[in-house]
């Protein structure tokens, strides 16, 4: 179960998504039910492009000297489904592109460092990367020809005092 810190950051991310609201950067304008951190199957969304978030694996180190703290880099993954409309992307790939972008512009837009009450907050700190993995033309083989498929792995760098949820 994610500490109080990382559900902060886990919403945090899910209220940035929300934002991608068409002009002047985005693509896309996406409903706020169409970002959850409840993952769905692709046959029961209904609302695309949607985006679920969810956490991922974590690495902690604890400071044991100085300034006691909890420094971790939580990976945070966000999948997300895109349609083709006729509009923005007349085919599922180019609709998983936009899509990517809109992702791309909404985190580093509204996540900053140095946020959430005093929490030291940096996305894909220094020296990491952020990785994208795609269904690779998988979801027209299950009949889901208009539908693509991302999943980003998002690091995120937090620190808490120790002891501290």
């Amino acid at each position: 179960m994610p500490t109080a810190q990382r559900n902060t950051i886990l919403d945090s991310v899910v209220t940035a998504l929300q934002s991608i609201s068409g002009a002047p950067n985005y693509f896309y304008t996406l409903h706020s039910e169409s970002v959850s951190r409840t993952l769905k199957p692709i046959d029961h969304v209904t609302i695309f492009p949607a985006l679920f978030v969810a956490e991922g694996p974590e690495l902690r180190k604890w400071e044991t000297f100085g300034a006691q703290l909890l420094t971790a880099i939580l990976d945070v993954v966000i999948w997300g489904y895109s349609r083709a409309d006729g509009s923005i992307a007349m085919d599922a790939a180019h609709a998983k592109e936009a899509l990517i972008h809109d992702v791309d512009v909404a985190l580093s837009t509204a996540l900053i460092s140095n946020q959430f009450n005093g929490t030291v907050i940096d996305i894909a700190p220094r020296g990491t990367t952020i990785r994208i993995e795609t269904d690779e033309g998988v979801a027209s083989l299950l009949d889901s020809r208009d539908v693509g498929v991302f999943r980003a792995r998002v690091p995120i760098l937090y620190r808490q005092i120790w002891g501290q949820p």
